[in-house]
């Protein structure tokens, strides 16, 4: 007999953007990384008198939930309500959705997770109340939260010790916006850059088709077992990690219920190590940016950031498995999130032997602009990343990363759609060529010749180091004419002299294309926008005129 209970925090970036202030958005953060850590559940429980221990009771936590098995139902409901009862004193404004279901033995372990996820959601979908009470007029408010300040006596809470958070050595941690490195009258972004794997579902469906539910031979009175098998593997290692559950045929007389038992051990450490692993190698990427951003800042490259009192320019907020989001200055929130993207590729799972690929969405806005909303453009940038891998190929995602930004340079727009529309041109076309990719396998590699990160790199550090000899002046007033279109764009380009920009705009960047009217004489205005793979005509050189103020390369 054994019972599964699934954890899971509701709304979990509201809760930790609920407040306006960076130092409570972190301490939110933090806050649901401790009512997720066995280490909590284990001090909860003695709390309350009860036992609890990681290596019984833990099945494995990821993918934004916690599941842990007990030996009966009475059992995990009391463990259920100290839990819940807990974290409400602890934190009164965090929702922590509890659902326990009995381990079918007829059914597969993935089968029985299957089972156990969908309950988790009917939950979700018959909640009794979506809000809390509000204020009653007397309360003390808080002004960053906009709600009454709820008290908790401190001596009655769990301490919890955490994962002390990783900053260069001989840098402080920023606390505020404001110590990012912004300089006075020169620039006021801050940057937002959510991160977030990609195809880690298939890849869990992959591990749980390893571990097939037994079937009842009854003719040959034996009993088999179906398996699968992980690709891009060591075998030995899979061996070792998660066992051989095929049958050689010659199991009479082998107990069916030790066999399974034996298969949902087997299924839990294959869990924990994939989802051990996958926290272990991101929170790594995530140290290597810093150090690579540390050296930058030593080697002089970020001159222009006033990085007083040795605070450092990046904060991390969310680091929890695949999901990362960490705020920097605004001018270097493009190249952060390039160099994190760059780190995770070189690292494979411990489980299954295979690499990262990750989508990055970069939400640029003033440091005044609502946080959450920073946030929520942030994911919605990085989601139109997905999509367009997507839109690629079939499985682009698994192999290929990309990034996405927006920059709100004044009132930002509800939804990324909203604000993309200000990108289409008078004739019809886009602007922005974003997004672009940062890696990707051979065939989409060679398909995707134009939208390429290192092709927008190079452009807008020719423009700043001034290989493109135009002013920025010049520069910025091309942009507003690109906005009525191509006719428009060429007009400009005549008339102001500066003919041979798209000329210097192709060199190294974009010769290979070998476009039919580039070099034969018949006129350049077809350097100004490409068709790209979606069949949409998009300018090529929008992105970089925009980003011009607000990018600072790294090394």
């Amino acid at each position: 007999m054994r019972y599964l209970m699934i954890l899971e925090v509701s709304q979990k970036q509201a809760y930790i953007f609920a407040s306006t202030k960076l130092r409570e958005n972190i301490v939110n953060s933090a806050a649901i990384c401790q009512v997720t850590d066995p280490d909590y559940f284990e001090s909860a429980a003695q709390k309350n008198g009860l036992a609890f221990s990681k290596e019984k009771n833990l099945v494995y936590g990821g993918g934004g939930h916690t599941v842990l098995e007990f030996d009966d139902e009475q059992e995990a409901k009391i463990f259920a309500w100290a839990l819940s009862g807990t974290v409400k004193r602890e934190f009164p404004e965090m929702e922590l959705f509890i659902r326990i279901i009995r381990y079918d033995e007829d059914k597969s372990p993935a089968e029985n997770m299957e089972c156990l996820a969908k309950a988790l959601e009917e939950k979700k979908a018959v909640r009794k109340a979506s809000f809390h009470q509000g204020t009653f007029g007397v309360e003390k408010m808080d002004a960053a939260l906009r709600r009454p300040v709820v008290e908790v006596q401190t001596g009655e809470r769990i301490y919890w010790k955490g994962e002390k958070e990783y900053v260069p050595s001989g840098y402080q941690t920023p606390w505020k916006l404001e110590d990012l490195g912004n300089s006075r009258d020169e620039s006021s972004f801050v940057a937002v850059v959510h991160i977030d794997g990609n195809a880690m579902g298939k890849r869990v469906e992959r591990i749980r088709a390893e571990f097939g539910s037994f079937e009842t031979n009854k003719d040959a009175g034996k009993t088999e077992g179906r398996s699968g098998s992980f690709e891009n593997a060591d075998a030995e290692k899979i061996q070792a990690e998660s066992g051989d559950l095929r049958n050689d045929g010659n199991g009479a007389g082998e107990d069916l219920r030790k066999k399974k038992e034996q298969q949902w051990n087997k299924f839990k450490k294959a869990m924990q190590v994939f989802s051990e692993s996958i926290d272990r190698d991101f929170k790594a990427a995530y140290r290597e940016m810093s150090d690579r951003i540390a050296q930058n800042i030593e080697d002089g490259k970020l001159g222009e950031l006033d990085l007083s009192e040795n605070y450092f320019p990046v904060r991390k907020i969310i680091l929890a498995g695949d999901d990362v989001c960490f705020v920097t200055e605004g001018r270097i929130g493009l190249e952060a999130a390039r160099l994190f993207l760059e780190a995770l590729s070189g690292k494979k799972n411990e489980l299954d032997g295979g690499g990262y690929a990750a989508c990055a969405g970069i939400a640029i806005f003033h440091q005044k602009y609502p946080f959450y909303k920073a946030y929520e453009f942030s994911e919605m940038l990085c989601s139109n990343a997905k999509k367009y891998l997507a839109s690629c190929a079939k499985d682009a995602g698994t192999d290929s990363c990309a990034i996405d930004w927006h920059i709100a340079f004044g009132e930002a727009q509800d939804t990324l759609a909203d604000a993309r529309k200000q990108y289409t041109t008078m004739d019809g076309c886009r602007m922005e060529l974003r997004p672009y990719i940062l890696s990707a396998n051979d065939a989409l590699w060679e398909k995707e010749r134009v939208r390429r990160y290192e092709n927008f790199r190079k452009l807008i550090l020719k423009m700043q180091s001034e290989e493109i000899a135009y002013a920025k002046g010049k520069l910025k007033e091309f942009r507003e004419a690109l906005r009525e279109g191509k006719k428009a764009a060429e007009y400009y380009l005549k008339s102001n002299l500066m003919d041979e920009f798209t000329v210097e705009g192709y060199a190294d960047i974009f010769a290979d294309l070998q476009y039919e009217k580039l070099f034969t004489g018949e006129g350049q205005e077809g350097g100004l926008f490409v068709r790209t793979s979606d069949g949409t005509e998009r300018s090529l050189y929008f992105d970089a005129i925009e980003m011009l103020d607000t990018f600072l390369p790294l090394e």
